[in-house]
Order: structure tokens, then C-alpha cells, then sequence
């Protein structure tokens, strides 16, 4: 009886985990209007939900990898190697003992990366770095992350769609103040508007 009790706490603690996500996702959307605020707020976000020192999220950008987020002292190869393995595999990339590793061992424990899907299509990566229990990032942060991922997707997209009708919406503006210049600039000579034009 107390084994089922147990899994029922776990299960409402996640589902309780989830819904917070997507409260907090539904907020980012609002308060942030450009792709890179996002991403950055994304991170900050995801690092507090998964108990990760950094996070940094990768988006297509065309043909290339573009990291939209601050670096901070990981090594961007390693970073961008990472998120084209989980990009190219349409799979998960998780580590726990990299301390072998000549390039990460002073600045990298474990890492977790996901790959962020929209619609069937992968427009980019998460990156984690470095849980802060001694664990190192579990099976549960996986699917969280993924979570997390999915959301991202939907929320840059959301934003996106956001700076499209902006940079629209300013084209159409000047263009609206160009057509009142011309109507409203006049003619030059004011013989003009007493219909007295000097005849060459």
C-alpha cells in the first residue's frame, strides 16, 4: 500500500513539474519578443528546472548551427560537435564521466543534449552542462529536457512568427510615409498653385 502511495506522490510530483513548464513557457512567450531573448531566457530556465550550472540552445539557421546563447567557458567546437550529433541522430546525447576528455575535463562533468523538433523537423539543439547533484543527469531529466525541447520549438516559432509581422509591419509604415511625403510635399514653385506655370 505504501509502495502505491509512493508512486502516486512520484507521479503527481511530475505532472505538477510539467505543468510548471508549460506555465513558465506560456510567460517566456510574453515577456519576450526576439529570438535571442527567448533563447537566453529558455536557458536560464532550463538550467533552474534541471539543476544544470549552463544551458545553451542551438537553432538552424538555414545550413548553419547558430548557438544563441553566451558561451560562457565551454568549448564552442565541443558544443557545436554535440548538437549536431543530437541533430544528425534525431537522438539524445547523454554523458556523465567526460573527465578522460583532454578538452572538457576542467570545465565539464556531464552533459545532456537534445535535439528540438517542430513539426518532425529538427531546427536545433539543448545543451546542458554539468548537473549539480553527483548523480549526474538521470533518465527523468531526460524526459524533461525533452520537454522542455518541445517547448522551446513551439515558443521560438510563436516568436518568430512575432519579428516577421514586425519587420512587415515597418515595411508597410514607410512605405505609408513615403506616398504622404509625395502627396503632401506640394509643388515646388508657388506660382504652381495659382495655376501660373512659367511656359519655357
Amino acid at each position: 500500500m505504501i509502495f502505491g502511495t509512493n508512486k502516486l506522490l512520484d507521479e503527481l510530483r511530475e505532472k505538477n513539474k510539467e505543468l510548471h513548464i508549460l506555465k513558465t513557457f506560456n510567460r517566456l512567450k510574453e515577456e519576450n519578443e526576439a529570438t535571442k531573448e527567448l533563447a537566453k531566457a529558455i536557458a536560464m530556465e532550463a538550467e533552474h528546472f534541471l539543476e544544470a550550472e549552463k544551458c545553451f540552445v542551438f537553432l538552424n539557421n538555414g545550413t548553419k548551427l547558430q548557438i544563441e546563447t553566451d558561451s560562457k567557458n565551454i568549448p564552442i567546437k565541443i558544443m557545436k560537435q554535440l548538437a549536431q550529433d543530437a541533430i544528425k541522430n534525431s537522438q539524445p546525447v547523454m554523458y556523465n564521466k567526460v573527465l578522460n576528455d583532454e578538452l572538457l575535463k576542467n570545465s565539464v562533468k556531464s552533459i545532456l543534449s537534445v535535439p528540438i523538433k517542430k513539426d518532425g523537423q529538427i531546427v536545433g539543439a539543448l545543451q546542458l552542462f554539468n548537473k549539480k547533484t553527483l548523480t549526474g543527469f538521470t533518465i527523468e531529466d531526460l524526459r524533461i529536457a525533452q520537454i522542455i525541447a518541445s517547448q522551446t520549438a513551439s515558443a521560438i516559432n510563436f516568436v518568430k512568427k512575432i519579428e516577421e509581422l514586425k519587420k512587415g509591419k515597418t515595411v508597410v509604415q514607410k512605405k505609408i510615409k513615403t506616398q504622404e511625403n509625395q502627396r503632401f510635399s506640394g509643388p515646388k514653385n508657388p506660382a504652381d498653385y495659382l495655376g501660373n506655370k512659367k511656359k519655357k
